[in-house]
C-alpha cells in the first residue's frame, strides 16, 4: 500500500508528559501507513531527529509570557496568584504559544515540506492556526482539525477569549477537511455550527496505551483509593472526602488508605483523615499506572456542568487498569455511559453527598468480602488507543485515495 506524508502539529510531545501527549504519540505509534512528521515545541534549541521512525522537528518557543506552572510546595496563596496570572492572560487574549506559532509558519516558509495530511489538535490554538495557513496555501492537502476538548462554547474560558477562539473556529468549520473529537456530543456540537455538507465529522476517542492486566491483583491490607492526575477550578475531592469522613465516623469503614498521585494543588484535609490520605509529587505515566494496579480502587472526579462529552482521558487508564472505578461524574454524559455500560465501577454526581457514600461502600464491598471484579473485557480491550487511531487512520486512506 503506498504511504503517504502527514504532518502532525502539537506543542505537546515527549518529553513533555500530559494526557493530550499521549493522544499524539498514539497518532504516531499507530497510523501505519505514513510518513509522519512532528513538529513540537522546543524551550531552547532548533533541532531534528528520529524517534520510532517518526521525524521530530522542535522550533523553539520565544514566548514572552507562559502559563505558570504548579506544584504541591506552593502555598494557598501562591497557587492562587499563579491562578489568576493564567485568567489575565487569558482575558486579555495573550496565547503562551504565539512566539512558537510565528517561528513554525516561518520554518514552514523557509522549508517546503511534502505533506498530504496535516494534523492540528487543540488546544491550544496556535496548532489550528498553523494547519489553517497551510490549508490556505495549499488546498489539496487534507486538512484533519482535531478537537480534544470544546472551543468557543466552553463556559470556563473568559467571553472574551471565546470569542476570539469562536472567529478561528469559525474558520476550522468552513476549511478544514476532516473534524474529529473524542466524544460524540463534542463532534456533534461541531457538526452543528458547520454549514458545509462535505465536512466529515467523527469520534476518536482517548484510550490507554499499554497492555491491560485481567488477572485480579492481591488486595491490599488496608482498603486503598486512589485518584491520579491534578485539581483545578471546581474539581476537588472535598465532597468524597467528606462522605468518607462520615462513613468512618459512622462505623461503616473500618480504615481506607487515599493516595492522590500527581496532585499539584494545596488541598486541606480534616483532622480524621490527614493519617489516611497520602499525597505523591507527579510521576511519569508508567509509576502512575502502577499505582492505579496497586489500588483497591480507583477515584475519578469531573463535576458535573453544562458542558457534555467529558470522558477525561484518565478515565480509559483507570480502565485499562482493570480495578474497579468510584466515578463523581455527571451521571447523565459519556463517562457515566461507559462506566455503567462496561460494568466498570460506580458513578455519583459530584454534589450528591448521599450517592457518593453509596459508591463508596459498593467499592469497600469488593474489597472487603473479596468479591470478584468482572467488567466487560471486549469493551476494554476496545478501549486501547490503536482501536481508536484505526477509526481515523481508515478515513484518511479512504479520502486520499480519492484524490
Amino acid at each position: 500500500m503506498k504511504r503517504y506524508n502527514l504532518l502532525l502539529i502539537t506543542p505537546f510531545y515527549p518529553p513533555v508528559e500530559s494526557v493530550a501527549t499521549n493522544r499524539m504519540v498514539a497518532f504516531c505509534k499507530y497510523l501505519k501507513y505514513f510518513n509522519i512528521t512532528v513538529i513540537t515545541r522546543s524551550n531552547k534549541f532548533h533541532s531534528e531527529e528520529m524517534m520510532d521512525e517518526v521525524k521530530v522537528i522542535r522550533i523553539p518557543d520565544g514566548s514572552l509570557f507562559k502559563k505558570a506552572t504548579f506544584n504541591r510546595k506552593t502555598n494557598i496563596f501562591f497557587h492562587n496568584i499563579k491562578a489568576l496570572y493564567n485568567r489575565i492572560l487569558l482575558f486579555i487574549q495573550l496565547d503562551e504559544y504565539d512566539g512558537w506559532r510565528s517561528s513554525v509558519i516561518d520554518y514552514l516558509n523557509k522549508n517546503k515540506l511534502d505533506i498530504d495530511v496535516v494534523i492540528s489538535s487543540f488546544a491550544p490554538l496556535s496548532s489550528h492556526i498553523v494547519a489553517l495557513y497551510l490549508k490556505n496555501l495549499n488546498k489539496k492537502i487534507i486538512w484533519v482539525a482535531d478537537m480534544r476538548d470544546h472551543m468557543s462554547s466552553n463556559i470556563f474560558f473568559p467571553e472574551r477569549y471565546r470569542k476570539k477562539i469562536g472567529y478561528y473556529e469559525g474558520e476550522i468549520l468552513s476549511k478544514a477537511d476532516i473534524i474529529t473529537a473524542v466524544s460524540k456530543p463534542i463532534m456533534e456540537e461541531f457538526a452543528g455550527k458547520s454549514k458545509r455538507r462535505d465536512m466529515i465529522f467523527f469520534e476518536v476517542r482517548n484510550g490507554y496505551d499499554f497492555e491491560p492486566c485481567f488477572d485480579n491483583p492481591p488486595v491490599n491490607s488496608v482498603w486503598t483509593v486512589t485518584y491520579t492526575g491534578t485539581f483545578y477550578g471546581l474539581r476537588n475531592p472535598d465532597n468524597f472526602l467528606k462522605g468518607v469522613k462520615e462513613l468512618l465516623q459512622q462505623g461503616y469503614i473500618d480504615d481506607i488508605n487515599i493516595n492522590f498521585v500527581g496532585v499539584t494543588k494545596p488541598t486541606a484535609v480534616d483532622d480524621l483523615l490527614k493519617e489516611k490520605v497520602h499525597f505523591f509529587d507527579k510521576v511519569s505515566n508508567k509509576e502512575s499506572i502502577d499505582y492505579m494496579r496497586k489500588s483497591d480502587t480507583l477515584l475519578l472526579i469531573h463535576p458535573t456542568s453544562e458542558l457534555k462529552g467529558i470522558y477525561t482521558g484518565k478515565l480509559f487508564e483507570y480502565i485499562g487498569a482493570v480495578r474497579p472505578i468510584l466515578a463523581l461524574v455527571d451521571p447523565e454524559d459519556v463517562a457515566a455511559d461507559l462506566i455503567k455500560k462496561g460494568n466498570f465501577g460506580f458513578v455519583a454526581d459530584n454534589n450528591d453527598i448521599e450517592g457518593i457514600k453509596k459508591c463508596i461502600l459498593k467499592c469497600y464491598d469488593l474489597w472487603k468480602n473479596r468479591k470478584q471484579f468482572n467488567p466487560d473485557i471486549d469493551l476494554v480491550k476496545a478501549c486501547h488507543r490503536r482501536f481508536q487511531v484505526e477509526i481515523l487512520e481508515k478515513r484518511l486512506i479512504k479520502e486520499l485515495e480519492k484524490r
